[in-house]
């Protein structure tokens, strides 16, 4: 009985969860609350037509708080959150093409300092662009990778 009820409130729980989350996407172009800091984009807002994100996580240490990056992976369009704050900062940037972004992430453990070092990659998966995240903190920037594109 009892591992049944566990499984039972697990899976209300989930439902419920999945439920908010589609009722709450936060992203779009919508004003910035007042005194809000330049560059950030106000939570519940969301894009005409809705699209597709990824997220990719940000760890963080006993000294530094950890974050996230989300993209929106329709068009490119990038935004970070730290410290569990309520306003996401938009990754600066000049409008890239429609396309299919995908993020890229590496980091490696926090050093004995507490330091985390990390990076991430944006590609669009059909032209085969690139663009490196720049900045130490927020707000970034991306930046496009020159070269041939075979």
């Amino acid at each position: 009985m009892t591992v049944s009820v566990t499984r039972t409130a697990a899976v209300i729980a989930a439902v419920c969860l999945a439920s908010a989350c589609a009722k709450t996407p936060v992203v779009g172009s919508a004003a910035p609350a007042a005194g809000a800091p330049a560059g950030t984009v106000a939570p519940g807002s969301a894009p005409p037509g809705g699209s597709n994100f990824q997220l990719v996580s940000i760890p963080g240490s006993r000294s530094v708080t950890g974050g996230f990056l989300r993209i929106n992976t329709a068009t490119g369009q990038t935004v970070s959150g730290w410290n569990n704050q309520s306003v996401l900062t938009a990754v600066l940037d000049v409008s890239p093409p429609p396309g299919k972004y995908q993020l890229y992430f590496w980091t490696q453990p926090a050093d004995a300092d507490g330091s985390v070092s990390w990076n991430a990659v944006r590609m669009e998966k059909n032209s085969g662009r690139i663009w490196n995240l720049n900045g130490t903190n927020a707000p970034f920037s991306w930046g496009e990778v020159a070269g041939p594109n075979p």
